[in-house]
């Protein structure tokens, strides 16, 4: 299964700004708590070859890993965002790019990571999959995740979002298309066509008690506290109650782990 979400416009007629206003230290902090993603990534990322992080955002899973020796650059369609970063981590290497035409050579690269970008394509992801898989080299490895409609975002906050979008449209507001929430088979299947072999699958989320991705997300301010993705008491309260159910019911996202063909 799957759905879309929306999202307010600007006054420009564009979905919203995620990046204006981050503090990058912060967001570099979230990479130690946010599991099985660093843990996969620091055992698992060939140690030679060149690793890309496609989509990389304000990039601090490429500050988290450079840090660490790994030869890894980041490539994103905000422009703004990466310059921004550049102002503060200068070191880095960071190139502005469309994911969907990476000006790689084929075979290029030992491993791609991705992390909540295939979902953003409102055609679907099939053509950057195939970039991803161009530019790997024959076993090479990709870290790909997306948002994940579990059985919470089934229940709530699927219909919520219905919701919304009649009052808003009611009120004149002007939403569009920003991701899909796609179900763990539906997305598996996307990827299997592809081409890719997939290793593994894991729920990724934040694990300390007080932050947490979905619950951020997915209900505007109601459990919002104090710092990235930090969580108030109400908020801190469903998180531990949640952890005593199945990752299905709750997970922010899911990492496939994806393997090109030898």
């Amino acid at each position: 299964m799957t759905y879309k979400i929306y999202q307010p416009t600007n006054p420009h007629g564009r979905a919203s700004d995620n990046w204006s206003h981050t503090d990058l230290d912060a967001r570099l902090e979230l990479c130690d708590i946010q599991q099985p993603t660093q843990r996969l990534l620091l055992n698992r990322l060939p140690e030679s070859g060149v690793v890309l992080e496609s989509g990389c955002g304000v990039g601090r899973w490429v500050r988290y890993l450079s840090n660490r020796g790994f030869n890894i650059v980041g490539l994103d369609n905000s422009v703004e965002s990466l310059l921004r970063t550049h102002d503060t981590w200068d070191d880095l290497l960071l190139a502005g790019g469309d994911v969907l035409m990476l000006p790689l050579r084929d075979d290029s690269l030992a491993s791609v990571i991705s992390l909540g970008v295939i979902e953003h394509f409102e055609e679907g992801p099939e053509m950057f999959l195939s970039e991803v898989m161009r530019v790997l080299k024959p076993g090479g490895v990709a870290y790909l995740s997306s948002p994940f409609e579990s059985l919470s975002r089934t229940l709530f906050h699927r219909p919520a979002m219905v919701l919304v979008r009649i009052l808003a449209r009611l009120f004149g507001k002007r939403w569009v298309f920003t991701e899909y929430r796609y179900g763990r088979k539906y997305l598996r299947e996307l990827i299997e066509s592809a081409g890719f072999t997939v290793h593994a699958v894991y729920p990724e989320d934040l694990t300390a008690p007080d932050k947490d991705f979905a619950l951020n997300i997915d209900w505007l301010r109601t459990f919002r506290g104090k710092g990235e993705f930090g969580l108030n008491l109400p908020g801190r309260l469903v998180k531990k109650m949640q952890s005593l159910l199945p990752h299905r019911c709750y997970a922010s996202a899911l990492l496939f782990v994806c393997l090109k063909p030898e």
